[in-house]
């Protein structure tokens, strides 16, 4: 029981575990973690090793890419800081749209858009890394990505030529 309680007592006493507790409780209510939060994490995670394969491999290998001052920490800081400040504001735009929205399915969904472009963003880098690190295998991949974004950012023009009222085909364009 003293075991216990000088366990308990040392934790109290401790002021990096009071500031952990209190991060991870902001944490909690800023963006409560949930498996897309990890997902999205996971694969920043994995861009960011990704690119120092692919680095790695331009450059003749890791200690070679680094005497070159191509694989740096403040490179990869830099870049990787800016991501992740500008993630995690999304992520706490994402959660914190249900103090928003009484209705519950519109933050469900805001926060599923959200989670959903950001790690597209990500597979999309990473597909783009593996290829610079030698696997052409994944060209038409990138390729399919690319398209989809070129036709999002175009205003995804739909066109009404299969949709038909009436039963009359309708023969417009409208621009979304």
């Amino acid at each position: 029981m003293d075991n216990l309680y000088n366990l308990f007592t040392n934790i109290i006493n401790n002021h990096a575990a009071q500031l952990g507790g209190i991060f991870l409780g902001v944490l909690t209510y800023l963006v409560a973690p949930t498996a897309a939060f990890y997902a999205l994490w996971i694969a920043v995670v994995i861009d960011l090793l990704t690119r120092l394969v692919a680095l790695s491999v331009k450059y003749g290998g890791f200690w070679q890419a680094t005497r070159q001052s191509q694989i740096s920490s403040k490179k990869m800081f830099h870049g990787t800081a800016i991501k992740i400040a500008a993630y995690f504001f999304m992520t706490v735009l994402a959660h914190q749209s249900k103090y928003i929205v009484e209705i519950e399915a519109v933050p469900v969904l805001f926060s599923s858009i959200i989670y959903c472009l950001l790690f597209l963003v990500e597979v999309h880098s990473i597909i783009e890394n593996l290829i610079d690190a030698g696997a052409e295998d994944l060209k038409p991949l990138l390729l399919r990505f690319k398209r989809e974004k070129t036709r999002v950012m175009q205003g995804g023009k739909d066109t009404l030529d299969d949709i038909q009222y009436d039963g009359v085909k309708k023969d417009k364009q409208i621009s979304g």
